[in-house]
């Protein structure tokens, strides 16, 4: 079940970055890279190995970054607009009860 779809970017690096659907559903986040981008990318994890989730500032000022770090150490970075809704959409996902 989709929770949430959005464009986004998944940042590897300053210089690699990648724009592509990042799908939310009840149990797990799904990144895939649009067709045309040269640096091709497909994420997927679990909601259950989050272990935290930051905020970050795209270009030192753009507030769009968000920041998920997996319990087995993986970072993935994205810019998405917009941000807060997407955090919203996490916590209830994380803590279902509140």
């Amino acid at each position: 079940m989709f929770m949430k779809e959005v464009d986004a970017y998944y940042v590897k690096n300053v210089r690699e970055q990648s724009f592509g659907d990042l799908h939310i559903t009840n149990e797990r986040t799904i990144f895939h890279s649009k067709r045309s981008q040269l640096l091709q990318v497909t994420v997927e994890f679990l909601h259950s190995d989050v272990l935290t989730i930051n905020t970050f500032k795209s270009w030192l000022f753009i507030p769009t970054g968000l920041r998920i770090r997996l319990r087995d150490g993986q970072t993935h970075s994205f810019k998405i607009n917009p941000r807060e809704e997407i955090i919203r959409t996490y916590k209830k996902l994380m803590n279902p009860i509140n």
